[in-house]
């Protein structure tokens, strides 16, 4: 459950930080909004009509797209999905530990690339990655802690 104050409803556009967007309708999609203002991407985390799971587009103007926010979420990935697969081959959906980040494997159009989701991290050793196939979108912590949603790249 949630609290009321964890959440509002609004265009893809009033995002910020992570913040995972839920669809109220079955015309909406679950979108996770990575970044902020002129740099703000959706990436859809599941697909129906048309729409390809970890498609992106930027977003900043954006009002079409909407649902119910919830920001300040984190993302937790599960070291027991670890990977050999370097950034450049990951699947879609996969996380990758790369320098000082963790990025998202996602897709604009027709090629693929990576979204920076997190920055700041302990750095990893030069040329040294760790791949992920298996990770979560989590609000809270501790007691507090809540699963709202759950990847496997398959």
């Amino acid at each position: 459950m949630l609290k009321p104050s964890e959440c509002f409803a609004g265009p893809i556009s009033g995002g910020s930080g992570l913040t995972l967007v839920l669809p109220r309708t079955d015309s909406e999609r679950r979108i996770l909004l990575v970044g902020s203002g002129k740099e703000l991407t959706a990436v859809f985390l599941d697909g129906s009509n048309g729409i390809e799971p970890f498609a992106s587009f930027p977003c900043s103007d954006n009002n079409y797209w909407s649902g119910l926010h919830i920001p300040n979420v984190e993302i937790e990935i599960d070291e027991t999905s670890i990977s050999g697969r370097h950034e450049t081959n990951a699947p879609l959906g996969a996380v990758t530990r790369i320098g000082e980040t963790l990025a998202l494997q996602a897709k604009d159009r027709s090629w693929t690339f990576q979204i920076e989701l997190l920055k700041g991290l302990p750095a990893c050793v030069a040329e040294k990655t760790a791949t992920f196939q298996k990770w979560q979108i989590v609000l809270g912590s501790g007691a507090d802690k809540r699963i709202l949603h759950k990847i496997e790249v398959k």
